[in-house]
Parts: C-alpha cells; sequence; structure tokens
C-alpha cells in the first residue's frame, strides 16, 4: 500500500463519511492494474456526496482507463464540470478522454482550460505536449514539454516524453540523452554515496557507447529491455515496433487488450504503432475496443 493509500485509509477510519477521503484513496487506487477496488471507493464517495466534482471525475477516469466506457466517461467528466467548472484536474482527465478518441482539437480546449486554471502545472503542460505529439505535431510537442521541464527540470514524464519525440522522428541522439536524463532522475537518492553516483555514470556511459558502436535499435534492447509486470505488454509492444519485429509487436498488443492494461487506451493515439494501422489485428482491437 501506498502512503498517501494508508493516511486516507486513516482518514476515513476517523470519519468513514468524509467523502474527499473516499476520493483520495481512490486516487491511490485508479493507477493499478485492477480498478474495481478504485470504483467500489469512487461509488461510496458518490453515495455520501452526489454534488462533488472531483468523485465525478474520478469516475470518469476509472471508467476510461479500466471499463474503456468512453460515453460513459465523458459523461462523468461533462457532470464533474458541471458540478464545478474551475476544477483543472475534470479538464485535464476530460482533454486525455478527447485525446484517447483522436479528438484531438477538442482535446487541446479542454487542456488549455485547466491550463488557464493552473498554469504552473508541469503535468498539464507535458501532457498538452502529448496530445501535440499524438497528432503528430512534434514541435508543439517538444514547446510543451520543455515548458513543462522550465517548471519542473526533474518531471521524468517529460523527459521520457521527449525521449519518445526524437525516437519517432528520428534525432537517435537527443533520444539518447534524454532517456539517460530520466534514468539519473528516477535512479537519484537524496543520501546517495558517491560511490553509488560514480557507478551510475559509469552505466549511463557504458549505455553511450552501446549506442554508439551498435546504433539505436542496439540501444533499445539493451536499455529498455522487457518488462514482465501485470501491465507490460503494451510498452513492449512499443519496444517490438522500435526494433522492426512487427509481428511481435501485434501478439503483445493482443496480451495488453486481453489484459486490458491500464495504458492500453492510447492504442489507437500512440504514433509509434502507425506502421500497424493497416494490420488486420490491429484494427480487430480498435474495434473491439470501440477505438475504431
Amino acid at each position: 500500500m501506498s502512503e498517501a493509500g494508508r493516511l486516507f485509509r486513516n482518514a476515513i477510519e476517523l470519519d468513514e463519511n468524509f467523502a474527499l477521503a473516499h476520493v483520495g484513496l481512490a486516487d491511490t487506487l485508479a493507477i493499478s492494474v485492477d480498478g474495481n477496488q478504485a470504483n467500489i471507493a469512487v461509488q461510496k464517495a458518490l453515495e455520501l456526496d452526489p454534488n462533488l466534482a472531483e468523485a465525478h471525475a474520478l469516475q470518469g477516469f476509472v471508467r476510461m482507463f479500466h471499463d474503456w466506457n468512453w460515453r460513459g466517461a465523458e459523461a462523468s467528466f461533462a457532470k464533474s464540470i458541471e458540478l464545478n467548472p474551475n476544477y483543472a484536474t475534470a479538464h485535464h482527465w476530460y482533454a486525455t478522454l478527447l485525446a484517447v478518441e483522436g479528438r484531438n482539437d477538442e482535446a487541446k480546449a479542454e487542456m488549455r482550460r485547466a491550463l488557464e486554471i493552473n498554469p504552473l502545472s508541469p503535468n498539464f503542460h507535458a501532457d498538452l505536449g502529448q496530445i501535440y505529439y499524438f497528432n503528430r505535431e512534434y514541435k508543439e510537442a517538444e514547446k510543451s514539454y520543455l515548458k513543462a521541464l522550465e517548471i519542473y527540470p526533474d518531471f521524468i514524464f517529460a523527459h521520457e516524453y521527449l525521449s519518445d519525440i526524437y525516437l519517432k522522428t528520428g534525432e537517435y541522439d537527443k533520444a539518447v540523452e534524454t532517456f539517460i536524463k530520466a534514468e539519473k532522475i528516477n535512479n537519484t537518492y537524496a543520501n546517495e554515496t558517491a560511490e553509488r553516483q560514480r557507478q551510475l555514470e559509469a552505466y549511463y556511459e557504458t549505455r553511450r557507447k552501446i549506442y554508439r558502436a551498435g546504433g539505436i535499435k542496439k540501444f533499445v534492447a539493451d536499455s529498455f529491455g522487457k518488462s514482465q509486470d501485470a501491465n507490460a505488454p503494451f510498452g513492449n509492444a512499443a519496444l517490438d515496433v522500435l526494433l522492426g519485429e512487427k509481428e511481435k509487436a501485434l501478439e503483445n498488443l493482443e496480451k495488453a487488450f486481453e489484459g486490458k492494461a491500464f495504458l492500453a487506451v492510447f492504442i489507437k493515439a500512440d504514433p509509434v504503432f502507425d506502421n500497424l494501422r493497416d494490420e488486420s489485428r490491429y484494427r480487430k482491437i480498435l474495434r473491439k475496443m470501440n477505438l475504431q
């Protein structure tokens, strides 16, 4: 259990009718592979306060990422925004839903509304960049990611998103360096010993040597590896595409669909899968997800 989840459970023990505590607990559960517990918590919040904008927004999030119920998610986000037009997170998540469906102009408008409410959110800037990325507007995406990093230089997702752009556009030197930057952030701890820091720097330099000697495919194969967790097939499919292994990519996307992988909602949106779009197996997944 996360520390946030533990604290929200403590709050609920102290006051089981505190609706926002149930929303907070649901939020900590909503990024897991199984959204059932998140759904239970958010339903409890709505029972306690049917007019709680935060609860409706989180219901939309669960419907989007776990139920693939696009119309239900849109209704939840609309209700949240109706109850509190200045709840930036509802606009943010609604923009994500619109991007998932390929409605990128609407998605940009919603994300810009979130940024009007909270212009200093690195997350909002980075996810606006993701919408540009999904729309193949790579220069605009890069600008948004860099804006996020102006606000928070160690925002790891912005570095990872930048690496995705550079891999897609063939700017491999930049892709390698931004990937390594993200790795450095992920591996940095406040009390790291000097020896550990030296070992990490040597590791990063080894990654660079692998790239220089074997090119980007060797770097991707060696540095990214293949994850084995329950949510892995979607990410592995993206790696397969980068390595030119189309059949393996399709197989992993089918696994992501069957296992309802959290990130599988982006199967239509992500440009990394552009060379699979004429494949019947890929189109079949889109049909089953109602994303055709």
